[in-house]
């Protein structure tokens, strides 16, 4: 007999967005998890080029409520680079997170969202 103690464990939301007239289609794979701090998982997202062209995009990822950003370590992201997506090619983009071991206990769900911009238009001009 397996028992797992979930106590403490805090569910983290995955929400995944296009913007700036971006032709992709992005999920998560898994739009939530439940963590226990210091917890390390991975997940993954699900996007697919929907033009009939190559195309090439940066993510970033806003946590919500934003006074939580130092409770979820982000450590693997496909954020973290450009993708690029041949016309109608799909690719599965893997995330490693970690809800802090120190996460206070008021603290019980998050929300993790991830905006796909145009090269070109990607926020502040660092879609390099």
């Amino acid at each position: 007999r397996v028992v797992l103690n979930w106590a403490g464990a805090v569910v983290v939301r995955f929400e995944g967005v296009t913007k700036a007239g971006l032709p992709w289609e992005f999920v998560p794979a898994q739009p939530a998890l439940r963590i226990k701090p210091g917890e390390t998982l991975h997940t993954s997202y699900r996007v697919k080029n929907l033009s009939t062209r190559e195309i090439s995009a940066k993510a970033r990822h806003i946590l919500d409520p934003p006074e939580k950003t130092g409770q979820l370590q982000i450590f693997s992201c496909f954020c973290f680079i450009r993708q690029t997506l041949k016309a109608g090619e799909s690719k599965e983009l893997p995330v490693v997170v970690r809800v802090n071991a120190n996460v206070p206990a008021s603290i019980k769900e998050m929300k993790v969202r991830y905006e796909f911009y145009p090269l070109q238009k990607f926020p502040g001009g660092r879609g390099q």
